[in-house]
């Protein structure tokens, strides 16, 4: 991310050894080139009942909004259950918790777990979902559409969208390119850069991105 200042910084998420318990650090830098030796300073610590990590920043008048992780931790081998929870900073370091923001539904796909993994301007999400304890490493992607309260979201599809995992959805400056022959689009077009893990045969993913121009965000069509 960009400060108003024009500094850079990372958010980190960071596992405490010997435990499930996860948390998030931030980096700080002039230059990108100087987080690598930047001071972390943790902004969501998390708690002996909760591991926070994964989470989605964005910059926002007045402040930051943060969508993030939580894995409970209070039942042994159960804590790759999740849920997104929704935060606001004035200063994107001192964060303030608001409710859950997405979580899973019963006997659906998505029952075990609900991940956020990019937030978009006109706020619809994309998010990551599992339904049992035996699809973890194995999230599939849905669609989300706001909520009645800020920063809340509500799942917009009883399947998932796609087998990826992670997906990032990065909108580009400037005009699309050319459009290569073919229907015009019913309204004004954009470009986006999505990442994403894409799962292969022998279980493990590898690291894709891929070029979309679409009328809307990719994820709402």
């Amino acid at each position: 991310m960009r400060t108003g200042s024009g500094r850079w910084r990372l958010y980190v998420s960071c596992a405490t050894p010997g435990s499930k318990h996860w948390r998030i650090d931030v980096l700080e830098a002039d230059e990108p080139a100087g987080l690598e030796h930047a001071e972390a300073r943790t902004v969501f610590a998390g708690d002996a009942h909760t591991g926070l990590k994964d989470p989605v920043v964005r910059r926002a008048a007045p402040g930051w909004q943060a969508w993030v992780c939580c894995h409970p931790l209070d039942i042994a081998d159960e804590e790759d259950r999740m849920v997104t929870r929704y935060a606001t900073s004035v200063d994107g370091l001192a964060w303030n918790w608001g409710g859950v923001a997405l979580r899973g539904r019963a006997g659906s796909w998505d029952a075990r777990g609900t991940h956020v993994t990019a937030v978009l301007p006109d706020g619809s999400a994309t998010y990551d979902g599992r339904a049992s304890k035996a699809e973890n490493f194995s999230e599939r992607t849905g669609t989300a559409v706001p909520g009645a309260a800020t920063g809340a979201l509500l799942a917009r599809a009883a399947a998932p969208v796609g087998e990826a995992r992670y997906l990032d959805v990065v909108p580009l400056p400037g005009p699309p390119p050319a459009r290569t022959p073919g229907p015009e689009p019913l309204g004004p077009t954009g470009s986006y850069r999505l990442y994403f893990e894409a799962p292969l045969a022998d279980g493990s993913h590898e690291l894709r991105t891929q070029l979309v121009t679409t009328q809307a965000p990719p994820v709402r069509r």
